[in-house]
């Protein structure tokens, strides 16, 4: 059988097939043991493309298969398939490029998604202080003592884990 990756799964000819399809459908038969215990199986290796290996599921040649294939929708319109255990899609794998600068942690916003999050720092800054000041003492005293506690507790309340 044709593999996208051995770590998936690997058939060779004089050896039972690895990989991690194996390993999950050994894994499932054994959590389903009590309901499937004498259902018989056995594995056949097939030298061919995923399509012609489903056609032959569709004409009842095999009941199933356990291998790494991607759910396209003319596959769906014929097969039923287990729900998908990888993410499927493109992907891009390059070298990381560093830059050695204290100011890194603002590359991943823009300018104006920083103003925009100092403005909401800001806005809640002054909403917290109108709702507190009158009633709670740590948010009165001096102007300085007073915008401080109110900013501390303003970013604490935005990057805090709730």
């Amino acid at each position: 059988m044709y593999a996208s990756s051995d770590n998936f799964l690997k058939v060779s000819q004089n050896q039972s097939p690895t990989g991690f399809c194996i390993d999950l459908f050994n894994e499932i038969r054994e959590i389903l043991s009590d309901q499937y215990s004498g259902l018989p199986y056995r594995f056949y290796p097939l030298n061919a493309s995923y399509d012609s290996i489903l056609l032959k599921v569709i004409d009842e040649t095999y009941d199933a298969v356990v291998a790494d294939i991607t759910i396209l929708a003319d596959r769906s319109r014929n097969l039923s398939f287990t729900q998908p255990y990888t993410e499927s899609g493109l992907s891009l794998m390059f070298p990381v490029e560093t830059e050695d600068s204290a100011w890194l942690f603002m590359k991943p916003f823009s300018w104006e998604m920083w103003i925009a999050t100092i403005g909401i720092l800001i806005y809640t800054m002054i909403i917290i202080w109108f709702l507190e000041h009158r009633l709670n003492p740590e948010f009165g005293g001096p102007l300085k003592t007073q915008i401080s506690n109110t900013l501390w507790f303003a970013f604490s309340s935005l990057f805090s884990v709730h």
